[in-house]
């Protein structure tokens, strides 16, 4: 361990990365353990550790594993609509959310947000969404509880995961309260998916597979076409036919909005 501490204190950006999954303590021996699923490759990084730690006397093991699909579980696609980038004072302006699971719709979310703050002219001109249509709009601290209820046992899915569940881990803390969910993302989905493309971005892959994205840059109807998208990535077929449904019959026009 001594000699492991003095390397990562040598170059930590290079060794602190690349260690094995699991470490197995027991009184006679510590053992590691790599796990791998089919299509998973291993790193020079991780080949690297996993022979430094053999050399160290502590026995290495890479244990292949199959992913069996739980049928009960459910995925929120969720995607936000902000008044700037996560960094900083930026709030949420909405939320637009789609609930699956086993193929079906189970539920939506979906709710314009008061930011507490001016909507800059970019954001308005980006998204529709104005200073006029959030007045009377729920703050974020006044859906908290129905939108953690909502992503209850749920995977977290958006285009860009980073950045929406950002926000909404950030929106959380802002009330003194945190939210850990296990997460996906369609952008790293997609470009595993579907090789060779120009762009991932929402926008570039629903012309490419020719789905319906006419309010661009309001919550729902991305997060509708993103569910999409994780559908097609996942190959869900049944999925996507009925968010397709789904997406026909709850999409709204945005002039309405204005």
């Amino acid at each position: 361990v001594l000699k492991i501490l003095r390397m990562m204190l040598n170059d930590f950006k290079y060794y602190s990365s690349g260690y094995p999954d699991i470490i197995s303590m027991t009184a006679k021996q510590i053992e590691f353990f790599e796990v791998k699923a089919s299509g998973d490759k291993l790193s020079s990084h991780q080949l690297d550790r996993m022979q430094e730690l053999i050399e160290l006397g502590y026995p290495c093991e890479i244990i292949n594993v199959e992913w069996i699909e739980d049928t009960e579980q459910s995925y929120v696609i969720l995607d936000v609509e902000t008044t700037g980038g996560l960094k900083g004072r930026s709030r949420i302006t909405e939320i637009g959310a789609v609930k699956v699971r086993n193929g079906k719709v189970i539920d939506t979310f979906k709710t314009l947000i008061n930011p507490n703050m001016k909507i800059p002219s970019a954001i308005v001109r980006l998204t529709g969404i104005t200073d006029k249509m959030v007045q009377a709009a729920p703050q974020f601290r006044e859906i908290a509880n129905s939108l953690r209820t909502f992503l209850e046992g749920s995977i977290f899915v958006a285009h860009h995961v980073r950045f929406d569940y950002g926000f909404i881990q950030k929106e959380f803390r802002l009330l003194g309260e945190d939210i850990v969910l296990p997460t996906e993302c369609t952008v790293a989905l997609s470009r595993k998916k579907f090789l060779g493309l120009k762009s991932y971005s929402l926008k570039n892959l629903c012309a490419e597979f020719k789905i319906s994205l006419d309010n661009h840059h309001r919550a729902f109807d991305d997060a509708l076409a993103a569910a999409q998208v994780f559908a097609m990535c996942m190959g869900y077929d049944e999925l996507r036919k009925n968010l397709a449904l789904e997406f026909n019959e709850i999409s709204y026009d945005r002039s309405e909005s204005l």
